[in-house]
This record gives C-alpha cells, structure tokens and sequence, in this order.
C-alpha cells in the first residue's frame, strides 16, 4: 500500500514550511514535538521515588537495572502503541498505567536524570513493516537507547521480563532511528549480537524396556524470556504439555523450574521421563536413537525455493549433552558415526558426536546459528543442513545380548 506524508506547506507569504523530507528532518521535527521533548525534561513527579531506587549506586549498568526496576514496578502497558504520550507521563506514573511512549519516554528522562547519555529510538514493530523513506508515520513505537561505556544499550521498560540488549520480540524489527535533540540522528541495529542459549544436559538408562531419563536444561537470554513470557502465569501442567517430544508415549514427572519469573539471564527446567516406546526390540537386539525424545523428525523447510529471508528471531545455540548407560547384559553392537556440517562462514554448523566411554554411550550434539535472519539466496543451503541434520538424528545405537 501507498503511504502519503505532507512534506512541505506553502504559505500566504510566500515562504515555504518543510517538514519531514530526510531523516534529519524526521528526527527534529518529533523532538521538538511539545509533547515529547517537554515530557522528557519533566522531573518533580519521581524525583523521591527516584532517590529511594537509586541513591548510592554508582555502577551504570547498576543504575539502569535499578531505574528499569523502578518504571516496572510503577507503571504497566496499556497494550497501546506510539512515540507520543496518550495523557502525559506524570499522569501515567500517577494513574501506574501507560502506552510504550508514557512507559520508555519516562525511562530516557530517569536515565537522563541519573547522569546517562539516553536518547529515544524510534522503532516500527514487526506487524508495522520497516520504513523505506524518511517518514515520521513509519514508525509506531519507542524505546531508550542509553550510552554506556563507547556502547549504545537498548532498553525497553514496557516488557516485565526485559532487560538491558534484551527487546521484546516485537520490538526487535531490523533497525531504529536513535534521535537526538540537537536534531542529529542515526540507525541503531535493534536484533541482538550475542548468542541465546539452551543446555540440555540428559542422564538416561534402560531397564526391562524402559527409558529413564533425567532432563536438566537451562535457558539464557532470549531463550529464557520466552518461556518466561509464555508460563510465568501458568500452572505446572501447561509447562509439562508443551515439552516437545517426538513420542507421545512419554511420561513426565518430578517437573521443576527456578528462576521463572525473574529477570536473570539464566533460568533452568528440570524433570524426568519415562517411556516405553523409544527402545525397539528386534531379534533381540535394542535400538534406540541417541537424542532419545529431543530430535528433529520433520523438516521445517519444505518448500523448493524461498523469496523472503529466513528469521530465526536471534543468534542461537542449543546443545545436548546425553549419557546413556550400557543396558544390564548388553554390549555395543554399533553407533552412529560422529559428523559436523557447517552452514556458510561462521554462519550455522550442526555438531553431532557418538561416542563410548566404559559403560555409558555419550553424545554431543550442537546446532548453532550466528544470525538474526539468513537471506533468501542462502535457503537451499539450510534446507540441506536441516535434513542432513534430522538423518542424522534418525540413526539408532544398537545393543546386543552378551
């Protein structure tokens, strides 16, 4: 669809009005806004809660965590969106509810407040598309971008699990606009550089046919605020039925987690399972796949050719470090072969290493990948890293009588 914006306004006196013809002009125009610029030099509303959160730090990212806590625990998103406030922010800090503008404008003029460099970063969500000419409308939201050390952090106090680097998912579409009062401006990358990580670390036996196995995992950064945001509000059987596995006959139990509704980088989730069905039985030998439940059985990528990048959110990792103990009255007939397959130049690679060491089968497998979004020309690429990766997986350990 067309997007139309007045650029500039002819007057009776024959002198003209520009308005936003280049981003220079975009980021002007919206600071000088009555209704931004003044809203962030607006101070007396907080200022005592401010000196009982922050008085005495003089770390910065110290700060800023103590500041994010503080709007967090003050005031809570309307589910609004906008660069401008709905009814201004001492009234959104009085009435402890407000749009993203009320929400992140306040956090810029507290972080300005503690001394910071902070600026406001005008961002189009996910669902509003990116902005492919300087326009003040391509743009439907706003977060803190705060100077720390030669290093520009994003913010978003809006988000009840969000942190420093640490977007909501919808905030976290391509680049923002970082505008600055003297009318400067520039892109700032919104998807994070660091990887977020799952660790599975699995202890697995075998007994008259059935596999226990015991689960710990942790999950860091992204991984760890997703999960937060999908069952911080749940109870344990919603989190128990939405662990993937590849077999339904799988029972799980002893299902804890710690650290759930935290903003740590880490949490972690740990539980037991039992099934009946991941060891086949065949002229008497036992196979069993070496990722018990935690494989890949279906290609995600099915289509022959792709016209759109792929996006995987964030830089990603998820590692699977399993023992599985050699059965009573059984040795190893055979193993999988050990392979790793790399995707372009540091860009994905898929780890998988079978190995035995005395009576225990170990197993390492890794699938990384060091980027937000892969380009459409690379998709035949991956499509074979996920189907090289998913035969893998299918191949079995075979345990035979002694």
């Amino acid at each position: 669809k067309s997007l139309w914006e007045l650029a500039v306004i002819k007057k009776p006196s024959g002198f003209p009005e520009y308005l936003a013809t280049t981003w220079q002009d975009v980021a002007k125009t919206i600071y000088e806004d009555a209704s931004f610029q003044k809203q962030l030099e607006t101070t007396a509303y907080y200022e005592n809660d401010f000196k009982t959160f922050i008085e005495g730090i003089i770390d910065g990212e110290k700060k800023i965590e103590a500041i994010l806590a503080l709007i967090k625990s003050k005031v809570k998103w309307n589910q609004y969106l906008g660069y401008m406030t709905d009814n201004g922010l001492e009234e959104a800090y009085k009435e402890g509810t407000g749009n993203i503008a009320d929400i992140n404008l306040m956090l810029i003029s507290m972080l300005q407040y503690a001394g910071l460099e902070a600026y406001p970063v005008l961002v189009s969500t996910s669902d509003n598309g990116i902005p492919v000419y300087a326009t003040r409308k391509g743009f439907n939201y706003v977060i803190a971008g705060v100077k720390l050390e030669n290093d520009y952090l994003l913010l978003d106090a809006s988000d009840p699990f969000s942190g420093i680097n640490m977007l909501p998912q919808h905030a976290m579409n391509w680049q923002g606009r970082m505008i600055r009062p003297n009318g400067s401006s520039e892109w700032v990358a919104l998807y994070p550089t660091y990887s977020s990580q799952q660790l599975f670390f699995i202890e697995a036996s075998i007994e008259n046919g059935i596999l226990t196995a015991k689960v710990n995992e942790r999950k860091r950064n992204h991984f760890a605020k997703e999960y937060r945001d999908a069952f911080a509000q749940t109870d344990v059987s919603s989190q128990i039925s939405a662990i993937t596995t590849t077999n339904e006959n799988i029972v799980i139990s002893n299902f804890e987690t710690a650290g759930l509704t935290t903003t740590e980088s880490t949490m972690s989730v740990s539980y037991t399972a039992n099934s009946t069905s991941l060891v086949a039985e065949i002229a008497g030998d036992l196979y069993l796949s070496p990722m018990l439940f935690f494989g890949l059985d279906k290609n995600p990528f099915k289509s022959d050719t792709r016209e759109y990048p792929i996006f995987f959110k964030f830089p990603q990792s998820k590692k699977y470090t399993i023992s599985i103990k050699v059965p009573a009255g059984y040795k190893v007939r055979s193993l999988p072969t050990s392979t790793k397959i790399k995707l372009g130049d540091k860009v994905g690679a898929f780890t998988y290493i079978v190995k035995q060491t005395n009576e225990n089968i170990q197993i390492l497998a890794k699938f990384e990948i060091s980027t937000p979004f892969l380009l459409a020309e690379d998709y035949s690429y991956l499509k074979e890293l996920y189907s090289q990766r998913i035969a893998k997986e299918k191949e079995k350990i075979v345990f035979t009588k002694i």
